[in-house]
């Protein structure tokens, strides 16, 4: 194993220089910080950072203690885990079984190793332990299962909401309804206690005093001995149980099938999952596991910083779930239709093929065949004016793109959606920002969004975060390596990484344009001339050239300089494909791409906002075309394809649907880094039917635009040139 002096031997350099390097002291020459480096690479070298930690007193460890790994608790560990991350704390994690005792020697373990802070969820608490442990050395949070004692932070979930309307719900259909919970010393526990009690006030039918109610113990084997004890002896058995937690809830259903006890609902508190847990008399309430655990390292890291803020800070999660969505029969079962199979016609896009995997799912649930048709964005516009033209149309679904949504609405393709299904409640369950800008419009009603593509940046995190090419950028350029946040600086940060100017980047080029004509060209130049507050139209008439888009051609002519080069028929996929090549830097392209083909990337890309934070949605929307006779099935589809399970899977498929459940899920910000940030960005970001406000038709203003924005791109004419006969070829129209 290689040592320090084994390096400085080698590098020519004494110890010292490279524990100045190690350790980012003093100013070091770019070429010897360079020799040290490339020596440590060879030789393999990697300093202690435990030893260096402890002879600085500067430990960054934090303790995770957890007693065991199921259901939600995973989903918590993981939410830590990667919080810690983001913070730069590493994490010593330790699973504990039931005794109190080892609870309590493992705690003092990780606080006489120097953890900064310990984490701990277990249910296997009580005061007379946890007081033992408050004068330690490092805060202590409890997560989940929370005992309220000053001196100890607090984060759980308060569940106080979904326990009263889920047994509302229940009670309003019927059924019977009994409450079984952990101790409700625990605030988790005594919530879901308060909102049954507060559902129980509420009823003016349910008879109080036969009410089912259980508090059982935690220990494995005293939760068996109880129910195993209890359940015979009960001679009336509610038709609905909502339990607390998995475990309690599997224990519940097997000593009822071994009293021969079966016909009864199992409404369990859990946490969420892209899986679906497919289990007949089990409906899953399922919590954003993974957020409330980051919530609780923010806490954590919080009273690090700043011990004296707060003696005992604590905080609750309330879960945002529609019980009403989760408990009544899905409305694909009460679809009622002589129609066996639907036409369906699609774009030949990401977002297809994920419609495309997941059909079986709504062939199950209705019974009723699905057929699709895919065209491209040429043929997909024509195909729909053709199909909706005739009395009988093609197809009973069509797929169309938002910039046509207003000519189909005003030109009566397309049925009122709200005449065949709750088109209200539909809208609300999509991201606040997302129902301002889609669903206020005069149009809004004929189309629901299936996916909406966002312009994202995608780079090389693992070339970014390089210290040895952070320190050469900075002494070249004189700035911080980070993500571009102006196209100026996109451009300078592409020069960097283009070997053509600078042999010694870990890359050939510093970026990939999606070239195609028109598509992909149009889309390239789009947000760099908002970034630049460029207008194509003003007041009906044309506004190309000025010199906000002058600028912006100019600059996408720069970025082609350190582009790949063979990029003329690139459209978003190709681009992506080049930059998983390992050779591109950094690329602006669609969310979608980049889901669908960077498996196995891992953390070396991630997202950011586009460059000057302006971007342009590119959205697909599903509507039903005017002359279909029977539209029940149509519309069945449409709210399965939109409905929050199938749009929480389609993710991982590529195809982004902007429902809330989707954008502030804390399991997919884990998998996709930046994706809430991106939508909190949605009021500066504009449709293409913004752009042209109405004034020319879309496919005839990509080509023409297009045809000329080549012409600067690739052949070299200025940017003034190609504005001005732009704006000569749009006056004479």
């Amino acid at each position: 194993m290689s040592t320090i002096k084994d390096v400085a031997r080698a590098a020519g350099v004494s110890v010292s220089t490279v524990s100045n390097i190690i350790n980012n002291k003093s100013s070091v020459n770019i070429e010897i910080y360079n020799r040290v480096m490339q020596v440590m690479k060879e030789m393999n070298y990697r300093p202690n950072i435990l030893a260096m930690n402890l002879r600085k007193n500067r430990m960054n460890f934090i303790g995770v203690v957890f007693h065991e790994l199921n259901g939600y608790s995973s989903k918590l560990l993981e939410g830590v885990l990667f919080r810690l991350e983001q913070l730069g704390y590493q994490a010593i994690v330790k699973l504990v079984r039931e005794e109190q005792l080892e609870i309590r020697d493992t705690i003092g373990q990780l606080i006489s190793t120097g953890v900064k802070g310990v984490i701990l969820c277990s249910p296997h608490l009580d005061e007379e332990m946890l007081q033992s442990m408050k004068n330690t050395m490092a805060p202590i949070l409890l997560l989940d299962h929370c005992l309220h004692l000053p001196g100890f932070l607090t984060m759980e979930f308060d569940n106080t909401v979904v326990v009263r309307e889920a047994a509302q719900l229940l009670w309003k259909q019927g059924k019977t309804v009994g409450l079984v919970t952990g101790p409700r010393r625990f605030g988790s526990e005594k919530t879901c206690w308060t909102g049954f009690t507060e559902a129980l006030a509420q009823s003016k039918t349910v008879d109080r005093e036969s009410v089912f109610d259980m508090e059982l113990p935690f220990q494995r084997e005293a939760l068996y001995k109880t129910l195993l004890a209890e359940i015979p002896a009960r001679e009336e058995l509610p038709d609905c149980f909502i339990i607390s937690n998995e475990f309690m809830a599997d224990c519940m259903r097997e000593t009822l099938f071994i009293n021969g006890r079966r016909g009864h609902m199992f409404y369990v508190l859990s946490g969420q999952s892209f899986e679906q847990r497919e289990v007949s008399d089990v409906v899953l309430l399922k919590r954003d596991a993974v957020s409330c655990a980051r919530k609780a390292v923010d806490i954590l890291h919080a009273q690090i910083c700043e011990p004296m803020v707060n003696d005992s800070p604590g905080e609750t999660s309330v879960p945002q779930l529609d019980t009403s969505r989760i408990i009544p029969v899905s409305f694909l079962r009460q679809v009622e239709s002589s129609q066996r199979t639907l036409r369906v016609l699609l774009p030949d896009a990401p977002m297809s093929r994920s419609i495309q995997l997941l059909k079986n799912d709504f062939i199950n649930k209705t019974g009723i065949n699905v057929e699709f048709f895919r065209k491209n964005m040429t043929q997909l516009r024509q195909e729909i004016i053709d199909s909706c033209g005739q009395e009988k149309p093609t197809y009973d679904v069509v797929t169309f793109h938002i910039n046509w949504l207003s000519e189909f609405g005003r030109k009566g393709y397309l049925k009122k959606l709200d005449e065949w299904m709750d088109f209200a409640r539909v809208s609300q369950e999509y991201f606040p920002k997302v129902q301002k800008a889609y669903f206020k419009g005069a149009y809004a009603g004929y189309g629901i969004p299936a996916e909406m593509g966002v312009q994202v940046l995608a780079y090389r995190d693992d070339i970014f975060s390089d210290p040895v090419v952070q320190k050469n950028y900075y002494s070249e350029v004189g700035l911080e390596l980070q993500p571009p946040r102006s196209w100026t600086e996109f451009n300078i940060i592409a020069k960097y990484f283009t070997r053509r100017y600078n042999p010694a980047s870990p890359v050939k080029y510093g970026t990939c344009i999606a070239g195609h004509i028109p598509t992909g060209l149009v889309e390239e130049f789009w947000p760099r001339s908002l970034a630049f507050r460029g207008k194509f139209f003003e007041n009906q008439n044309p506004a190309f050239c000025t010199p906000q888009n002058i600028k912006a051609l100019e600059n996408l002519c720069d970025s082609y300089r350190y582009s790949y080069p063979d990029c003329r028929t690139f459209m978003d996929s190709e681009q992506v494909q080049e930059m998983l090549s390992g050779d591109i830097a950094m690329i602006v392209t669609y969310y979608s791409y980049m889901v669908l083909n960077s498996t196995g990337w891992g953390k070396r890309i991630k997202f950011s906002r586009t460059p000057s934070n302006m971007t342009v949605i590119d959205s697909y929307l599903l509507g039903i075309p005017a002359g279909v006779k029977e539209p029940w099935a149509s519309s069945a589809f449409i709210e399965w394809c939109c409905s929050d399970d199938v749009a929480l899977k389609s993710v991982l498929l590529g195809r982004l649907t902007p429902k809330t459940n989707v954008i502030l899920n804390g399991e997919i910000e884990y998998f996709n880094q930046g994706i809430k940030d991106m939508f909190d960005n949605i009021e500066t970001m504009v449709s293409r039917d913004q752009i042209f406000n109405g004034v020319i038709d879309d496919p005839l203003f990509n080509e023409m635009m297009a045809s000329k924005l080549a012409e600067a791109v690739y052949e070299g004419v200025s940017a003034e040139k190609v504005m001005k006969e732009l704006q000569r070829m749009f006056a004479t129209r």
